[in-house]
């Protein structure tokens, strides 16, 4: 992927050329849509999918979950074709972003059970982790109770601890800054 930190454009693919297109109907009428009409809502679906899937209660910023998985399974690389303006390459690039997904991957990637930085175990990494282990830095949380419920998913830089530091870098993932994909040190409460 480029380097930065800001959300890059394309991020996800689907087929979208009107030609086939995909059909919808709408008052009884068919239609053929194509372009962000017709992936846009795809897209939406695979979220709710997945939001059921974990309990429904949502998701927290998408782009995470996105990068997160970025170079695994989840998603098709798309290594060939053009935009008019930039040309598909391995990996990350400007027509299709991380590429088209491979949902049944996607959901299964997505949805690990136990994920290193999930602290109230919603099934995603997102700011309300990062809150909740700088909350608990300060002594505003108490340890292993709700909703910090598991403090062993804590030490995401591996320094033994469960502190800012760690609360820092599970908001940078909530940003796309880093990935989302840690390995937890030990950690226990006091």
């Amino acid at each position: 992927m480029p380097a930065g930190s800001t959300r890059l454009v394309p991020d996800v693919a689907l087929e979208s050329d009107t030609s086939p297109g995909n059909y919808v109907v709408k008052n009884g009428s068919w239609f053929i849509v194509g372009g962000t009409s017709g992936a846009a809502p795809q897209w939406a679906g695979f979220f709710a999918q997945l939001n059921q899937k974990l309990g429904g209660n949502g998701l927290g910023n998408p782009g995470t979950r996105l990068y997160g998985l970025c170079g695994t399974a989840a998603y098709h690389d798309v290594t060939s074709g053009s935009n008019g303006d930039y040309t598909a390459s391995p990996g990350y690039d400007l027509v299709t972003g991380l590429g088209t997904i491979h949902a049944q991957n996607f959901f299964a990637l997505s949805s690990v059970p136990g994920a290193c930085g999930d602290v109230n175990g919603d099934g995603v990494v997102n700011i309300g982790d990062a809150l909740l282990v700088a909350k608990y830095d300060v002594g505003g949380q108490l340890c292993g109770q709700a909703p910090f419920l598991h403090p062993e998913r804590c030490d995401v830089n591996l320094d033994g601890r469960c502190d800012i530091g760690d609360a820092l870098r599970i908001a940078q993932c909530d940003v796309g800054a880093v990935s989302c994909q840690f390995a937890c040190g030990p950690f226990t409460c006091p």
